[in-house]
């Protein structure tokens, strides 16, 4: 039987291919392994991306996609060094490709190499005058205390693309202050529209709190900064019980009998000095006073000698893990603690110039104080404390870079977690007796120079009046508290928390013995107030 015309198109458009089975027919097999290392990347699969564009790299070293993918996945997984190997091998192979310079640029702001990025994130400009590269000058900038450029590349990256919320986000946090509910920018910062992102809707409320909280709307602020915590704990995994056996664990093998009656090698320097404290806690101000000083660099929030122990000996992750001195090592191969401190001794002689001191002021340093005193004879150690409110509240105002500090985002584990630390810092003034020199916060702000004399003796120095002038020190400042240490000592930030009004008592329930007595005070005027209504 013949078939009529429509019966014979039909039959002819189901013997043709589609033309999307035609694109893919005329791939190679090395764009489709390349395609399919791109979605895990995309789906935040690194490891798996990764094994496929090291696969195609082997077959076709020039390829200019696999190590900009390659970089890429370095860079998110924050192995700097890794990704810029990467990054160069992708400018090697293509000189003229307008990304690499961006990317190297990039890449050497985070390992806090401002110079040379500067003259690769220049030339980017040049190139390609993309937003993010303005962002990242406007970085850069901010590090090294210049606020007015800096103010004008997170400005022109946000009028470049209003619609990317993180540059709008820089530009409000970093760079200016609101003055009223007239100010244009604030008009700009209320008509936020409603996005489906979660991570646009964290911003937006990181915002909203910095604009309220500039023109003295403090309560309402505070209102957007809990609904940003909570959408920021929604994506965190539940690990406070964790920390806390943590902090436990560290309590229970570095007693002081078992610090006393250690009979290893202990290093003899006292070049390395270690500051230990919570987050905005005034660690940052501490570094800045001290590098004034010539015979003393900051090396920042280093955390080399944490890696060290990570990788050579037994301080375990928070995992629920006992917690044994030797057992697994991230690369099985124990080394002493003595070692430990020889290797981080040459790591932070590479990075600076002979000084007789060198400051860190990692965080989380106070978990590692017993760890210290097994690796050095001397050791130089130093706390510094905040008030709780001032500190807690300073910390759960702040949006960590990569989410860091999991338990700030929640104002009742945040709680939690600082009364751990004063206990823990508690125990080890017991367990290392004249070794830790407490200071606080209030005390430097109230008397820098009587501090800053005590500081400097107890690292046996001689005084050098540049310490009373530290914010005119030289030095890139990659921190949440880069702005303050950028002036003359301050008070405006003492007692900040009483701004916020009720909503901050989770916080000091939390804290129990750890608060404040004026925080206590203030919770027992909101509790007798609630039994009144009630």
């Amino acid at each position: 039987m013949s078939m009529n015309r429509k019966q014979r198109r039909l039959q002819n458009k189901a013997q043709k291919p589609s033309a999307s089975l035609t694109a893919a027919a005329s791939k190679s097999a090395l764009e489709l392994r390349f395609e399919e290392g791109r979605d895990f990347s995309k789906a935040g699969q690194y490891a798996k991306a990764t094994r496929i564009f090291a696969d195609i790299l082997k077959e076709q070293p020039t390829h200019v996609g696999a190590l900009e993918e390659l970089g890429v996945a370095a860079f998110k997984m924050r192995d700097y060094q890794k990704a810029l190997s990467f990054f160069q091998g992708m400018k090697l192979v293509d000189p003229e490709n307008i990304k690499a310079n961006a990317y190297i640029g990039n890449t050497y702001v985070f390992m806090e190499k401002y110079e040379e990025a500067f003259d690769y994130l220049n030339l980017a400009l040049n190139e390609w005058g993309k937003a993010f590269i303005h962002k990242a000058l406007g970085n850069v900038y901010m590090y090294l205390g210049d606020k007015e450029k800096a103010s004008h590349h997170y400005k022109t990256a946000y009028e470049m693309d209003p619609d990317n919320i993180e540059f709008l986000y820089s530009y409000i946090y970093r760079a200016v202050k609101l003055k009223s509910k007239e100010d244009p920018l604030f008009q700009t910062v209320t008509k936020l529209t409603k996005n489906k992102k979660p991570a646009d809707q964290i911003h937006k409320n990181f915002i909203l709190f910095k604009a309220y909280d500039d023109i003295g709307e403090h309560e309402k602020a505070f209102d957007y900064m809990l609904e940003a915590g909570k959408r920021v704990r929604e994506t965190l995994p539940n690990i406070q019980e964790n920390f806390h056996l943590y902090f436990e664990q560290i309590k229970q093998f570095f007693t002081k009998e078992f610090l006393e009656s250690y009979a290893g090698k202990k290093h003899p320097t006292q070049k390395p000095v270690f500051i230990l404290g919570m987050p905005r806690s005034g660690t940052t101000l501490l570094e800045q006073i001290l590098h004034a000083h010539p015979d003393v660099a900051g090396i920042g929030e280093d955390t080399r000698f944490q890696e060290l122990i990570e990788e050579h000996s037994f301080f375990p992750k928070i995992n629920g893990a006992p917690y044994p001195l030797r057992q697994n090592p991230r690369h099985n191969r124990y080394i002493s603690p003595y070692d430990i401190g020889q290797q981080y001794e040459d790591h932070i002689d590479a990075k600076t110039h002979g000084e007789k001191r060198v400051i860190n002021k990692a965080i989380t340093l106070f978990f590692e104080a017993g760890f210290i005193d097994l690796a050095y004879q001397s050791p130089k150690m130093i706390h510094i404390k905040r008030n709780a409110m001032d500190s807690c509240l300073s910390t759960f105002t702040q949006f960590f870079t990569n989410k860091a500090q999991p338990y700030s985002y929640n104002l009742t584990e945040l709680g939690e977690y600082y009364k751990w630390y004063v206990e823990l810092m508690a125990h080890w003034n017991n367990v290392l007796p004249g070794k830790i020199l407490n200071v606080t916060y209030e005390d430097i702000v109230a008397d820098i120079e009587t501090e800053a004399r005590r500081i400097i003796d107890f690292l046996e120095l001689p005084w050098n009046e540049s310490c009373l002038e530290f914010y005119n020190a030289k030095k890139a400042v990659r921190t949440a508290s880069l702005e303050q240490v950028r002036q003359p000592i301050y008070t405006s930030s003492v007692g900040r928390w009483k701004k916020y009004g009720p909503k901050i008592a989770p916080l000091i329930e939390a804290l129990g013995p750890a608060a404040p007595p004026e925080a206590k005070a203030y919770l027992e005027e909101i509790q007798g107030k609630s039994d009144e209504r009630s």
